[in-house]
């Protein structure tokens, strides 16, 4: 009742001094641990760029959240399965995801939902009214054949990419090489892209990883290709291949052109030039860093393996050797001038995770949670110190053990029949 409870208050309104005197802290009567609660930090509003912060807690991550910002729980799993928030630099799209006290988490309200950026493996990483750039993954190809049905980067393209316009395929990677990828969205972009990867306008750089350690620190390699090297397969013609070093200035293409007397208006071969330098060394297998000035089939994996050093996973150019991964070439950098504003842009894409498991790669490539999966495994595992309680074994016998009311039976009978005799 209201007037029970003005009555109370009053009379707890007069506590003796003496008492209110003791709740002082350092009273000892009074002085206790505080709870875990009374340590975490009042959660802040949910910050407008990005931010870095250490978990308060150990559990889930939506929990964490909720301990660091204003947010309700939809409101953190929300965040969480839009690809906005980051533990340990890895992005987590699963509000389950344990974290440790004191990890970091990192929150960026303006990172791309997953799920409009990724169809079919591939992830748009720029894209704008004239062009857009995909991060392909291995064992797409980048462009369907005249009558193949089968998946391609550019149908992930235009299910990215709405518009009245279709996006068209500007240059290719093979379906073994993962990486970059660029298209145009309109015709005049088009042709202003394809015009400045003719005049070498356009930078492409590749990183790979190849068999045995390469001497020095690189080269130019430049050779005419044909179609048919022997056996059916591409390569240089006899006699082509040139080795030029890097303090050197690079070859220049040959002319005028040799044509074939089949097709007197097509060359029977086509010059190539590519260049790659030395990243490290490491157990028999050498990291490259190659650039393309020209574009032709199988340039990198035919040029790197006529000079003794095949990629990782070749098996056209080179015996295959099992237990090695996919082909370990990727498509990590690309620049090149805007079609229409000639601003420069520049993209790279991050070295893929099942190459990253690889001895050959370097610690230069590799993310932060490739880097942290690579010492886990390579750390010793160690022997569990925490004894069993000792458990006392049975003793073996050999009899059968008797009923135990079995003896008092016996007993009782043998009582009775001496009753009876006397």
């Amino acid at each position: 009742m209201p007037k029970e409870y003005t009555d109370e208050s009053s009379h707890s309104a007069e506590v003796p001094p003496s008492q209110v005197s003791s709740s002082d802290p350092s009273s000892p009567e009074l002085t206790s641990t505080p709870s875990s609660s009374s340590h975490l930090p009042s959660p802040t509003p949910l910050p407008t760029k990005t931010s870095d912060a250490e978990s308060p807690i150990g559990g889930r991550l939506d929990t964490a959240l909720r301990s660091l910002y204003q947010l309700s729980n939809k409101g953190a799993r929300k965040l969480i399965s839009t690809g906005k928030v980051s533990v340990s630099e890895v992005v987590c799209d699963r509000w389950e995801t344990p974290v440790a006290l004191g990890e970091k988490i990192t929150v960026n309200p303006s990172a791309p939902n997953p799920a409009k950026h990724v169809a079919l493996g591939a992830t748009l990483v720029y894209q704008d009214t004239a062009l857009a750039v995909l991060s392909k993954p291995a064992g797409l190809l980048s462009a369907p054949g005249h009558d193949s049905d089968e998946e391609s980067a550019l149908q992930a393209a235009s299910r990215l990419c709405r518009g009245p316009r279709r996006p068209r395929v500007v240059h290719r990677l093979d379906k073994e090489t993962s990486g970059l990828l660029l298209f145009a969205r309109t015709i005049p972009a088009t042709r202003q892209l394809q015009a400045s990867i003719q005049s070498r306008q356009v930078k492409r750089v590749y990183r790979c990883l190849v068999r045995g350690e390469v001497q020095g620190e690189g080269s130019y390699l430049s050779s005419l290709l044909v179609r048919d090297a022997g056996k059916g397969k591409r390569g240089s013609r006899a006699g082509s291949l040139k080795v030029t070093k890097l303090n050197k200035a690079p070859p220049r293409e040959p002319t005028p052109p040799i044509f074939s007397e089949d097709a007197p208006h097509q060359p029977r071969t086509q010059w190539a030039l590519t260049r790659y330098r030395v990243i490290a060394r490491h157990a028999g297998f050498s990291a490259l860093e190659v650039e393309l000035f020209t574009g032709r089939t199988h340039q990198i994996r035919i040029h790197l393996s006529e000079i003794g050093h095949p990629i990782v996973g070749e098996w056209v150019y080179a015996p295959r050797i099992k237990r090695e991964p996919r082909l370990a070439l990727h498509a990590a950098r690309l620049t090149l001038p805007h079609p229409f504003s000639e601003t420069l842009l520049e993209f790279e894409a991050p070295w893929p995770d099942e190459l990253a498991e690889h001895k050959g790669t370097p610690s230069a490539w590799m993310s932060a949670a490739q880097l942290k999966k690579r010492s886990d495994q390579s750390r010793p595992k160690r022997a569990s110190t925490t004894k069993r309680p000792h458990t006392a074994k049975r003793p073996h016998t050999a009899t059968r053990t008797a009923h135990p009311h079995s003896d008092s039976k016996r007993a009782k009978t043998a009582k009775k029949q001496r009753d009876t005799k006397g």
